[in-house]
């Protein structure tokens, strides 16, 4: 089983790669545009409610959906003829409830608002009484974990969206590093930990950085998901935190307005990170006193914390619902679920902590 498993990890990796050599260009030329990245951001949160709908608990779908469930349903699906297609799919997962119905609509809305608390109050609300008014039609019929599952995507899922949103309306910048510094973390997590599991055979110790914490952290991450290390969790705090400093004198080299090599493309606020300083977080308050590397230091290391969390929780869901990964979206990676979990806690993080100061003194 263990051999199977290292192979099926090599066989991801290219896979990966390729992924990334193609899709990253894409994102990065979307979000250069302010009018495309406001329908990139839309279009990737789209995609995100109908897999999070797909993600309710398995003890409200009456069905298992791991590999033995769906090894099953492929025979199921053969024997009559051919596979279901993504659009009976689809109604498959909106006829568990009408709060699924409902769900993409509600999120949306909260990510257009513009006073979140009161419309998360509002949206919670709705979906408790259109759960409460399905369970008084058919007494047999318990909908309260899928209730449960899409509020709890309200908080998750849309408030990550309300603030990614903003951010990239915002600043190509900011949103260029909160970005890059997630996943900077999350390939850094990858390669660790798979380089403490490829060492473990001449060391005999699966998690080296194990150690440094306590043994009921090790268990709690044994139970959100088993693949999981504190190596890897070190090695992408070390990787984001490094992407953080690193990564604004790399592009003020190449936008510079003078010297840059590509100094004659007007990029919405690219052209002036040199000018402006504006990776230098001189107007966040808590890091006054800091030298630049300290301050982007502090930020690396936020994000990545940040984005480990949006990790574990998306794993947790997934545990919940019984599936590996959260569609089949991109080879190798997932859904996009599996892609945008780290991004939406960092997003929010990253709002509320280090952009408010900026976008007050820079109205662009």
């Amino acid at each position: 089983h263990n051999m199977s498993t290292n192979r099926n990890e090599r066989s991801d990796i290219p896979r990966r790669l390729a992924t990334v050599s193609i899709g990253v260009p894409i994102v990065v030329a979307l979000l250069s545009n302010k009018n495309t990245s406001y329908y990139l951001t839309q279009a990737l949160h789209l995609l995100c409610t109908i897999e999070w709908i797909k993600l309710t608990p398995i003890r409200s779908t009456g069905a298992c959906r791991g590999n033995v469930q769906n090894a099953t349903d492929d025979e199921q699906s053969g024997a009559s003829g051919g596979e279901l297609t993504f659009l009976e799919n689809l109604m498959t997962d909106f006829s568990k409830s009408k709060c699924c119905v409902f769900f993409p609509f509600l999120s949306y809305a909260v990510v257009r608002c513009k006073h979140p608390p009161l419309t998360i109050i509002l949206t919670w609300s709705f979906l408790k009484l259109v759960g409460t008014w399905e369970s008084s039609k058919d007494t047999n019929t318990d909908t309260s974990d899928i209730v449960q599952h899409c509020q709890s995507g309200l908080i998750f899922l849309s408030l990550g969206f309300f603030h990614l949103l903003r951010i990239s309306s915002s600043s190509f910048v900011h949103i260029l590093l909160l970005l890059f510094v997630v996943w900077n973390c999350d390939t850094g997590a990858l390669l660790f930990g798979k380089m403490a599991r490829w060492t473990s055979g001449r060391t005999g110790q699966l998690d080296p950085f194990s150690v440094m914490v306590p043994r009921s952290l090790i268990l709690f991450l044994r139970t959100v998901s088993s693949g999981k290390t504190i190596t890897g969790f070190c090695g992408g705090i070390i990787v984001g935190t490094i992407t953080a400093m690193f990564l604004p004198d790399l592009m003020a080299r190449v936008w510079d307005v003078d010297t840059g090599l590509l100094s004659d493309m007007e990029i919405r606020d690219l052209n002036l990170i040199a000018q402006e300083r504006l990776l230098d977080y001189e107007e966040v308050i808590f890091l006054k006193g800091w030298s630049v590397m300290g301050r982007r230091a502090v930020v690396g290391s936020v994000l990545s914390v940040a984005g480990i969390l949006g990790d574990l929780v998306e794993s947790s869901v997934k545990r919940g619902a019984g599936t590996k990964d959260s569609g089949k979206l991109f080879p190798g990676h997932g859904g996009m679920m599996d892609r945008m979990d780290s991004s939406l806690i960092s997003a929010a993080v990253y709002y509320g902590c280090f952009m408010q100061d900026y976008l007050l003194s820079k109205p662009w």
